[in-house]
């Protein structure tokens, strides 16, 4: 502990490295371990002989949700000098012409000091990799350390080998642990006690437990999406979740092995599809703003978010945010603030929430269908009813279909 703290000391007052080179020479004190069972015992924070991972105190941060005009995960938590990136997905054009240059205005060092690849599906992934000879975030980017599944979890095809993709990803990692960064999987972390890392006095970052991390991957036996690598993020008394493309089985083992509350940024899971953001889930973190990496075009094959994931959330929030509507969204933090900004790099022509009410499939079905509404139906209006009365009047003026949603109110109300 003395001698990394004199490391520590050294190189911070001569300024001889970057933030990326000195997590890479603390972490070379200590051996890198073989992927394991994960402990059960509790996790103790990833400090560095009592000091945090990054040296400054900074009063803002930044947590960029980007649009990769496909449905896809990336996102940049941006404070001071120190970045983590959770996925870059999307597609490799993505990677190529959106993430790489949106990184460029950020990571002024081009160094990221966390990577994590929640799991090896395309949409998450891809932009790691690029196009070929071309830009990518594995190749323009250093990485002080790297996190993802590791070998026995990773994408297969149809013939339970690796996908093409995932062995250009795996490649492309190799490359940077060859050349110095730290490389975990999330079962190392368990082992070693690292799942918490304080970054600063008011910022920690945590790696969440479920019980996928042990249970071997198939194609045919396993969805890959359970396996996703959950985290939080808590900067003063606000709280960020991110559960990639965790659906209801991995939803559950979250909220059964982590103790979690309510948090105030929500990252819906696997882009507000209807398998993932269960009902259990919300009753237990209570998001006050739900955002959503999806692509919401009439063209979109998944259609995202659905319209039972909006259903869901009504109840907690009204605040939703998409990449397809939004653009590229950025929640900013200052401290000792209790205001979130949010900032969207475009509209869309509708502002994202209320898109979702001029969308609502089930509004249609119900004035529709007459005397055959049930009681159930009321529910849907009135999830509906809810969404336009907490808009502005301004607001209220972009929702088309609002006579569709008082013809669906009369004719429950003639039953």
């Amino acid at each position: 502990m003395k001698k990394l703290r004199i490391i520590f000391s050294l190189l911070f007052v001569a300024l001889l490295t970057t933030s990326c080179d000195l997590l890479q020479r603390l972490n070379s004190n200590s051996s890198q371990s073989q992927p394991s069972s994960i402990s059960s015992t509790s996790s103790s924070s990833l400090q560095t002989s009592g000091d945090y991972l990054y040296p400054s105190i900074e009063e803002e941060l930044t947590v960029h949700f980007l649009d990769l005009n496909v449905s896809g995960d990336c996102i940049l938590i941006d404070y001071g000098n120190y970045e983590i990136l959770i996925d870059a997905g999307g597609n490799k054009s993505a990677g190529t012409n959106i993430i790489v240059p949106y990184l460029n205005q950020y990571v002024e060092d081009q160094c990221i000091e966390l990577m994590i690849a929640t799991h090896g599906h395309e949409d998450h992934i891809a932009g790691f990799v690029g196009l070929s000879n071309q830009a990518s975030v594995l190749k323009d980017f250093s990485f002080g350390t790297i996190v993802d599944l590791g070998e026995g979890y990773e994408n297969l095809n149809s013939s339970n080998e690796l996908t093409a993709l995932q062995k250009q990803y795996n490649e492309l990692r190799d490359q940077k642990i060859e050349e110095g960064s730290q490389y975990y999987t999330i079962r190392d972390l368990y082992k070693e006690n690292k799942t918490v890392w304080e970054i600063a006095p008011q910022l920690t970052f945590s790696f969440l437990e479920t019980k996928f991390y042990n249970i071997p991957y198939t194609k045919h036996t396993q969805n890959l999406n359970n396996y996703s690598i959950a985290t939080q993020l808590k900067f003063e008394d606000k709280t960020f979740l991110f559960t990639g493309d965790l659906e209801e089985e991995g939803e559950s083992s979250l909220l059964e092995m982590n103790q979690l509350s309510k948090v105030n940024i929500f990252k819906a899971g696997h882009h507000g599809s209807n398998t993932a953001s269960q009902e259990a889930l919300l009753e237990v973190i209570q998001p006050d703003i739900a955002i959503f990496t999806a692509d919401s075009s009439k063209e979109s094959t998944y259609n995202f978010p659905h319209p039972e994931t909006i259903d869901r959330l009504v109840p907690y929030t009204s605040q939703f945010y998409t990449s397809y509507y939004n653009g590229h969204i950025q929640v900013k933090l200052l401290s000792s603030e209790k205001n979130i900004d949010i900032e969207c790099s475009e509209r869309k022509e509708l502002f994202s929430y209320v898109a979702y009410l001029n969308c609502y499939p089930t509004i249609q079905a119900i004035a529709s269908i007459g005397s055959k509404i049930t009681i159930e139906s009321e529910t849907k209006i009135e999830n509906a009813e809810s969404l336009y009365n907490r808009l502005t009047e301004d607001e209220k003026t972009y929702v088309y279909n609002y006579p569709t949603l008082l013809e669906a109110r009369e004719k429950f109300n003639q039953l």
